[in-house]
């Protein structure tokens, strides 16, 4: 049943099994219990908690299909005394990360149903949202002072909920035969595009409004926006950076 002891020991339980997460120790096993301890500890208030806590259990569910300790995890080191494995896994878990973040973004634009969000209410969704004290970390009066910016802001955060889908669309089109559409979706920067639009977003969300860690959540998806080359060349010049250089002979 539900007391302060078992209450304080799903905590305990989901705070240790987050930590082995976060140092990749213990495989799948550590994202699966601390999974099940956030769904068990946010189903006791649903009041208590935002949609935020599906995104957080859906990401770690991800980490229970992948095998997200392969590399730069104290497993990898176990396993093979080196912090890197570059042993190709399956790609499928990185890609439903993909869908999971554009599921989230084209379902909460099709649910802003309110005038607000459209020409007909003057895009003034964001400046009404920065005034109720819910939200705001602070007095937002001055933005009245910079109204048709958040005019612009309203409708391009709500185009790029909507438009979400098309990602997934350039993506997939890359590895089309030769068209005009696959040759626009090789030239096009869409992850790039989509990534600067995106972060910028909800680093601009955390520092106006408060709602919770559903920012940094959202943001650590993006991760799944780079190509296993691409992480690996980052790596190499992270490494290379932080290495400290041979002296001269």
């Amino acid at each position: 049943g539900v007391t302060p002891t078992t209450v304080w020991g799903g905590v305990a339980l989901g705070l240790l099994s987050s930590l082995l997460v976060t140092l990749g120790l213990g495989g799948r096993l550590p994202a699966f219990i601390a999974l099940k301890a956030i769904q068990e500890l946010t189903d006791l208030n649903g009041s208590a908690g935002g949609s935020y806590d599906a995104l957080l259990t859906n990401a770690l569910w991800l980490l229970v299909l992948g095998e997200s300790t392969r590399t730069l995890s104290l497993d990898c080191y176990h396993r093979t005394g080196q912090w890197r494995d570059d042993t190709p896994i399956l790609a499928i878990p990185r890609r439903l990360f993909l869908f999971q973040l554009v599921l989230v973004y084209w379902s909460t634009g099709a649910q802003k149903v309110s005038n607000y969000w459209t020409p007909f209410g003057g895009f003034s969704a964001l400046y009404y949202i920065l005034q109720q004290p819910t939200w705001h970390r602070a007095d937002m009066a001055w933005v009245a002072w910079i109204y048709p910016l958040t005019q612009v802001m309203t409708a391009a955060v709500w185009l790029f909920e909507l438009g979400a889908p098309l990602l997934l669309v350039g993506l997939w089109a890359r590895r089309w035969p030769e068209s005009r559409l696959s040759n626009l979706a090789r030239r096009l920067p869409l992850r790039g595009m989509f990534a600067v639009f995106g972060v910028g977003m909800h680093l601009g969300i955390e520092a106006l409004m408060n709602v919770g860690p559903f920012s940094f959540i959202s943001i650590s998806y993006y991760l799944a926006l780079l190509w296993p080359s691409e992480a690996r060349a980052a790596l190499d010049r992270l490494t290379r950076a932080v290495s400290p250089k041979a002296a001269p002979g």
